[in-house]
């Protein structure tokens, strides 16, 4: 297990889960007045420097999803669609300019992971890229879960992720679809082949209360709702999502499952700052 993810298990820490917190949206708003980090890698790693000064993640994540939405929106915009989703995904993940400018932007958080645990990547699995791609395309998304077209994602992916060999990686989150189906980890495989040749931990985040087994093997760890975490086994580490609602005023209490190895916090954009300290705390004191 890579030192990126040791720093978060409660077994080093008194007990006490870590935090893996995703503030990309919460920071966008407050330090950058709501403008798109992702096209200045100075003012990017800016945000990224006073949100972590702020609250204290033991991983820096970055999520290329929304990396990738920029790039649509901007430089890619004139990107010609694709006839299916797998080789629109290709020609996404394969474009030099989407890859340069990532690399960019983890260049510029070097000094900031060096404070904490490291960098995760945090990056669609291939099923949930092919939603985004079919609705990028049009068509049914039911029309493209079958296994071939998931492993041709896989395989995408993979080949995107070598290009980060040498940026200061040290886990990969994979977030699955919101809509999983059937288990689809197996299919993942080349991504896990890569992860394993740079020594990067995978981790899958699973929305929702859709239980979902890291069990024995490429897996470091599965991260999932509260609701779903006893369906989990002690196969590998065991991550809980803290809920949306945690942030909004309306839960004060939040029971952290007993078991849990660390926390995944995605801090809403419009959360409120002084309420998001006051359940940092409540989190970190295990209350």
């Amino acid at each position: 297990m890579s030192d990126g993810l040791q720093s978060l298990l409660a077994s080093g820490r008194g007990g006490v889960p870590g935090l893996w917190i995703d503030c990309l949206s919460y920071a966008r708003r407050l330090f950058l007045g709501g403008d798109d980090p992702w096209t200045d890698p100075a003012r990017f790693v800016s945000a990224f420097t006073q949100a972590q000064q702020l609250l204290k993640s033991d991983l820096v994540d970055v999520r290329v999803e929304n990396c990738v939405q920029s790039w649509l929106a901007g430089e890619g915009a004139d990107l010609k669609a694709a006839r299916r989703p797998a080789s629109e995904l290709k020609q996404i993940l394969g474009d030099d300019g989407l890859r340069d400018g990532l690399l960019a932007i983890l260049a510029t958080l070097s000094n900031l992971a060096r404070g904490c645990g490291g960098i995760a990547l945090t990056v669609p699995s291939p099923r949930r890229w092919l939603r985004i791609c079919v609705e990028r395309i049009g068509g049914d998304l039911s029309d493209y879960l079958d296994e071939d077209n998931v492993e041709m994602c896989a395989m995408y992916v993979a080949d995107f992720l070598r290009v980060f060999a040498e940026s200061g990686v040290s886990v990969i989150l994979l977030e699955e679809d919101s809509d999983p189906g059937s288990d689809p980890k197996e299919l993942y495989q080349p991504i896990y082949n890569v992860a394993s040749g740079y020594q990067w931990d995978v981790v899958l985040l699973v929305p929702g209360d859709v239980a979902s087994d890291p069990g024995e093997g490429a897996l470091a760890a599965c991260i999932v709702d509260p609701a779903a975490f006893d369906a989990l086994s002690d196969g590998s580490a065991r991550g809980t999502a803290i809920p949306a609602n945690f942030w909004s005023g309306k839960s004060a209490k939040l029971s952290i499952p007993e078991g849990a190895d660390f926390s995944y916090v995605r801090i809403p954009e419009d959360a409120n700052p002084e309420l998001v300290l006051e359940r940092l705390t409540m989190l970190r004191n295990g209350s």
